[in-house]
């Protein structure tokens, strides 16, 4: 399963109760989010320095509990407008869909950093090592 499909699924459970929007807004809006390419490695940067969340991180990538994230991390590491055409294309609003997104992303980022995703995503091993280098250098 790639991200975008995996993102979708977890979004729309997380927002099932709240939503009525189709699984394509849910893409389309998951697509403008994240982005068209879908990225592992720069949805971590955006928790990583725009966030400054590297302890939450370490333990999204990392096989124990996922250490939980605030809605105002969400705002702080997507911005507030991205965060709102979100919660439009979704019709919820922007802080439900930010601490919505405060349960999904640390999901996502788990599920695709297990058995072997991260390496593929971010170019194997090297690109691993680059990118743990940014995490533990700020």
């Amino acid at each position: 399963m790639d991200i975008k499909q995996m993102a979708t699924e977890l979004i729309m459970n997380q927002f099932k109760s709240q939503s009525s929007a189709s699984e394509a807004d849910v893409g389309g809006a998951v697509q403008g989010l994240l982005g068209g390419d879908f990225d592992l490695a720069g949805l971590i940067e955006k928790f990583s320095s725009n966030g400054g969340l590297a302890t939450q991180l370490q333990s999204w990538l990392g096989d124990g509990a996922n250490q939980g994230v605030s809605a105002e991390n969400i705002m702080s590491a997507f911005g507030q407008d991205s965060v709102s055409q979100f919660a439009s294309k979704l019709g919820v609003d922007s802080g439900d869909a930010a601490s919505g997104l405060s349960e999904v992303i640390p999901s996502l980022i788990d599920k695709c950093s297990s058995g072997g995703n991260l390496l593929e995503s971010v170019g194997g091993v090297s690109g691993a090592l680059n990118m743990a280098k940014g995490l533990f250098s700020k």
